[in-house]
């Protein structure tokens, strides 16, 4: 029964992605083809290009759903390709001069709660590259802010009315984690980790930081951890990467405006991951997948919620003055997916009777 989920969860992902690529304006030096195929009934579908949503393109093409509370590190600008592992405890990783990057794959997914069906409650970027002599997948998991940030102490926003009242920095230090799950391209499972948020760490020059997959709240479930190239936490750049060393009270913001002094301060709760592409054999990469999101305490009435791919929005009323559901009401009627092609009218939801998504 768990493997026939984990495959309707893979499937649906992979739907929901190839519908917000665009393969005609493929990323990087991609010529736009698809590079894998899961079996006879093509389920899955790893198009190339880069995911077609309103958001600033980064240089490359690349876009996402931003949440708000990035800072101004550029940490919150889309995922870009050339960025190793060796960015991790960087404030703000960028790319290297001299990095030569293919580009195999760029998307954007999200994954939605039964209780808010139209407000994502986390996206993941993704992108297949290689990178010189090396060939990994670049994953970066985004929880919306409404569900947990890094505020707390008595500069906490938003806490006021969760069941908890409150938000301290111990309560991230003590349990909150991210779990993963990466498919190849036939729909296998290939790795299944916990992601460590924060732990103490003596080692850390804040004596926090991340344990990444190998202690504390990081485990390893399925799969070789030597796959695991690299781990970055928004928490752990923001207190060692970029030196704002606030353990107490996080900085002053008002709707996660960037704080005098902490400018660079990431509120957001963001897990990065770096994995040899090996890891998925001669398949290749297929997608990465949570099957919840968590945090101990949220701002929810529960600090797990289960969650469901699903198309991103056309545009983030979080960050620009827009409808993403247009003229549809999602609380009177099913308004499905946007299709987001520039052939095609933005006001008509796109018609999923002839998916090839199916369950046996």
């Amino acid at each position: 029964m768990a493997k026939t989920y984990q495959r309707i969860l893979v499937l649906l992902l992979s739907a929901a992605m190839a519908a917000c690529s665009d393969a005609s304006n493929g990323a990087g030096d991609g010529d736009g083809q698809d590079e894998s195929q899961a079996g006879d009934d093509d389920i899955m579908d790893a198009e190339q290009g880069n995911g077609d949503f309103d958001s600033e393109p980064g240089d490359d093409g690349s876009t996402g759903i931003q949440f708000p509370g990035a800072g101004t590190s550029g940490v919150g600008d889309p995922l870009q390709p050339g960025i190793g592992p060796e960015t991790a405890g960087q404030c703000a990783a960028t790319v290297a001069d001299a990095t030569q990057s293919e580009v195999i794959t760029l998307e954007t997914g999200c994954f939605y709660s039964e209780e808010e069906p139209n407000v994502p409650a986390a996206s993941i970027e993704q992108i297949v590259e290689v990178v010189e002599d090396q060939q990994w997948v670049h994953l970066r998991l985004t929880l919306n802010p409404s569900f947990v940030d890094n505020t707390y102490g008595e500069t906490s926003l938003g806490w006021e009315d969760s069941k908890k009242k409150e938000h301290t920095f111990d309560d991230l230090v003590g349990s909150d984690h991210a779990e993963m799950l990466l498919y190849d391209a036939d729909g296998n499972l290939a790795l299944h980790f916990k992601v460590d948020y924060i732990s103490e760490d003596a080692q850390s020059p804040s004596g926090y930081g991340t344990f990444g997959v190998s202690d504390r709240e990081g485990e390893m479930i399925v799969g070789d951890e030597s796959f695991v190239l690299g781990v970055a936490t928004s928490l752990d750049r923001n207190l060692n990467g970029c030196g704002l060393e606030y353990v107490v009270d996080s900085p002053v913001t008002s709707n996660y405006a960037p704080p005098e002094g902490a400018e660079e301060w990431d509120f957001r709760v963001v897990y990065e991951v770096w994995v040899d592409l090996d890891a998925f054999g001669d398949a290749g990469f297929g997608q990465a997948v949570i099957e919840n999101v968590h945090a101990s305490p949220s701002k929810a009435e529960d600090n797990t919620i289960e969650v469901i791919p699903g198309d991103c929005p056309p545009c983030d009323p979080t960050v620009e003055d827009c409808d993403p559901w247009r003229d549809c009401d999602p609380e009177v009627e099913d308004c499905g997916s946007w299709d987001t092609d520039d052939d095609q009218d933005d006001t008509d939801p796109v018609d999923d009777t002839d998916s090839n998504i199916h369950v046996e």
